[in-house]
């Protein structure tokens, strides 16, 4: 079954559980969308924001998550890591929400023993708080109020830059990052997946006010968010707070920047070598992938199972097994536009890059040529599907794998791509590895420790 078969599978689903449903399914200020599994997409009519509820009282908590569909892809050069910057400052204070009233986040969220963060990645910026399913209400308030309402100051944002350069240090000290990063620059020249989410260490140096407000009050608007609400509350209850909080805001007065950036066809094979002092040698080999909606992403996602994902995995096989290294990493995670397919292995003292290199390519020859077999295959889904219940499990699980699928175009795709990978076939294997993995469109990177 194709990933667009899934996709109507899940239409007629919907449809059927709307027919049935739709008398319950009414709200005041809600049009209704589907439902898919035990989540229920609703959206607010009033401002366009996107709201996915789901009931599930295994435990006295509720999860709330709020999605902005902006992150470092949504940045230009000279304002890299802005949509990072901006996640930090929304920890501050908001009109509401005030540290004089003892009403901040400390007061209102940690210490009514909410687990709560955030993070930033390429095509979006999560905020999530794990709590009592008595404060949910709180968490939603709070949220809410810092959509349209967050203080910016100065006197917050310069003590704050000093914690994102910490953060930044971190990163360079950190081999696999460093090379993952330095993947991304070679590979893409023109699309913003080009920079890292943190951004280069000379814009995280000039932050202003004035950029972080800009990007603030671009993207910052209900109808470019996703709020989901998971947990031991009643749908009724959660859409009524949502639609009481948020639906103070209106909808954004432009239209949201679009990305018309188009990286030109790669076609030749690019290289990269960082030289750090250290004791750690490393090998990336990345090739251009389609956005998350393509149909060969399940696919992609097996052959990065059966290549990288567990000891009988085929290169662990070829190169810890026979002493050539000591880790190895394959990745194949979804992004809205294209991205990369990425194989990294960590090489123990005696063992050169060439050959690491050489034996990473061969092996994506030998399955280009002749696929895998029905065992490997088998064994690489069953991972892939002890994975996907892995992250599905606990209101925090759901809140985040739907929030992610939703980043990259259709939080539905949180449960169509565990069917699509069922299906991946010995023959879509092959296929994907001949259309991938060639030379034109490789990029290599050596990380090489120096005394």
């Amino acid at each position: 079954m194709t990933q667009s078969q899934d996709k109507e599978k899940v239409k007629e689903g919907a449809a059927a559980k709307t027919s049935a449903a739709a008398p319950e399914r009414t709200y005041l200020g809600y049009e209704y969308i589907k439902t898919v599994e035990d989540i229920v997409e609703y959206r607010l009519k009033k401002n366009g924001l996107t709201v996915l509820v789901s009931e599930d009282h295994t435990a006295p908590i509720a999860t709330v998550t709020v999605t902005y569909m902006a992150g470092s892809v949504h940045e230009v050069l000279g304002h890299t890591g802005v949509a990072h910057m901006l996640e930090h400052m929304m920890f501050k204070e908001s009109e509401n929400f005030r540290r004089k009233d003892k009403r901040d986040i400390n007061n209102m969220l940690d210490k009514r023993g909410a687990l709560l963060n955030a993070s930033t990645w390429n095509d979006r910026t999560n905020y999530y708080e794990c709590i009592g399913a008595e404060h949910v209400e709180t968490a939603i308030a709070l949220e809410a109020d810092r959509m349209r309402r967050a203080i910016l100051e100065d006197k917050e944002l310069q003590p704050e830059k000093v914690v994102v350069r910490n953060e930044y240090e971190i990163g360079q000290n950190d081999p696999i990052r460093v090379l993952y990063g330095e993947l991304y620059a070679t590979a893409f020249q023109v699309f913003p997946y080009h920079h890292d989410t943190l951004g280069h260490l000379s814009d995280i140096k000039g932050y202003s006010v004035g950029e972080l407000k800009t990007f603030y009050n671009t993207y910052y608007h209900p109808d470019n968010a996703t709020v989901s609400v998971v947990g031991a509350i009643s749908e009724k209850e959660a859409l009524g707070f949502v639609r009481e909080h948020f639906g103070v805001h209106e909808k954004s007065k432009e239209s949201f920047p679009q990305i018309d950036a188009e990286e030109p066809l790669q076609t030749g094979e690019r290289r990269i070598r960082v030289k750090r002092q250290g004791s750690v040698n490393m090998v990336g080999v990345a090739h251009k992938k389609p956005g998350a909606s393509h149909k060969d992403i399940p696919v992609l996602l097996v052959l990065s199972a059966i290549l990288g994902d567990g000891k009988a995995s085929v290169l662990h096989r070829a190169l810890i097994d026979s002493g050539m290294a000591t880790e190895v990493e394959v990745g194949a995670h979804p992004f809205r536009y294209e991205s990369l397919f990425m194989s990294f292995a960590t090489l123990t003292p005696e063992t050169t890059h060439d050959d690491v290199e050489r034996i990473i390519k061969d092996t994506y020859t030998e399955i280009a040529k002749k696929g895998v077999s029905e065992e490997v295959l088998e064994r690489a889904k069953a991972r892939l599907k002890a994975k996907y219940a892995f992250e599905m499990e606990g209101t925090m699980g759901v809140t985040g794998a739907v929030s992610e699928a939703a980043a990259v175009g259709d939080w539905t795709l949180a449960f169509t791509f565990p069917e699509s990978v069922a299906d991946v076939s010995v023959r879509d294997v092959k296929r994907v590895a001949k259309k991938y993995l060639k030379d034109d469109t490789c990029t290599v990177g050596y990380y090489e420790a120096t005394s």
